[in-house]
């Protein structure tokens, strides 16, 4: 089973900047603001890589997020959401292999701070479920319209 923080290998956030030559807006501000202290980027591809969310809600969360800073989902390229659809799909495939406990994942996506956007750099939490892990998951993603979750 996985552990908290958890996903593949993973190199730092101060390494991986300095790999891509420059640093995407989410990174300087976590590295400024001290709030990442070891957290680990993981797979890269050409235009999107992966973090290990520093708010994790359940062990292998991680973030997917483009490398060019476009501001949402609406902003990105057809590469860029290739590139996000085939790690969605690649790193669902990881975690099941690592943790059979995994039974759902919810993928999120804010777009605009009146859908609950606090981070203004387009990002894709991957977030493993797990049977039990919430006492009435009915409703997923509805649920940030608390009355509306239970249909």
């Amino acid at each position: 089973m996985l552990k908290e923080g958890e996903g593949c290998e993973f190199e730092t956030l101060r390494e991986f900047a300095s790999e891509i030559n420059t640093s995407p807006r989410i990174v300087r501000r976590w590295l400024r603001d001290g709030v990442v202290k070891g957290a680990k980027v993981g797979r890269r591809l050409n235009h999107v890589y992966s973090i290990v969310d520093r708010s994790t809600v359940t062990p292998g969360h991680i973030l997917i997020i483009p490398i060019r800073q476009p501001e949402d989902y609406f902003e990105m390229t057809e590469e860029e959401l290739d590139e996000v659809d085939t790690f969605i799909l690649s790193m669902r495939e990881y975690l099941l292999s690592k943790d059979p406990t995994i039974t759902g994942f919810n993928i999120g996506m804010n777009c605009g701070q009146s859908a609950g956007q606090s981070v203004m750099h387009a990002h894709f939490p991957l977030i493993p479920r797990r049977d039990g892990d919430t006492e009435n998951p009915r409703g997923g993603v509805m649920g940030m319209i608390p009355e509306k979750m239970d249909y």
